[in-house]
């Protein structure tokens, strides 16, 4: 962490680049609602609560192509995927993402697919059929 703090320092983009540390939970819609792209640049993301999150508020999202980032950044409608452990191709889409992307206008649909009613019944349904396949 201090040699990225130092590179930051060194490339005078300490006044545009903040290290928050830990954040409260009651705080991250504040965080997510100032952000002007969010960035998840994981290896390896099997759902992707924290981009789900920054979707829900409008955030525009970059994110790696990988595991459940996949199913939530539709790719050009909320954000932009960009291949894992590529950096070049990361910064490209964060300032493509801030350039395409307002505020708000990536609020989307996929939002709907995740609410906690919608996926208890798709569960529900789902080991239905595995105990009448079962049986």
């Amino acid at each position: 962490m201090q040699s990225l703090k130092e590179l930051i320092e060194k490339k005078h983009l300490k006044e545009r680049i903040i290290f928050n540390g830990k954040i409260q939970n009651s705080l991250l819609p504040k965080y997510f609602h100032e952000a002007n792209v969010f960035v998840q640049p994981s290896l390896y993301e099997p759902f992707g609560i924290t981009a789900l999150e920054a979707i829900s508020t409008g955030t525009p999202i970059v994110a790696s192509r990988t595991g459940g980032l996949v199913e939530l950044v539709q790719d050009k409608k909320n954000g932009f995927l960009c291949e894992p452990n590529n950096s070049n191709d990361l910064a490209k889409k964060v300032l493509l993402a801030k350039k395409v992307f307002t505020k708000n206008s990536t609020h989307s649909k996929i939002i709907n697919k995740f609410e906690i009613t919608k996926v208890i019944k798709r569960l529900n349904a789902f080991y239905a059929g595995i105990k009448g396949g079962n049986a």
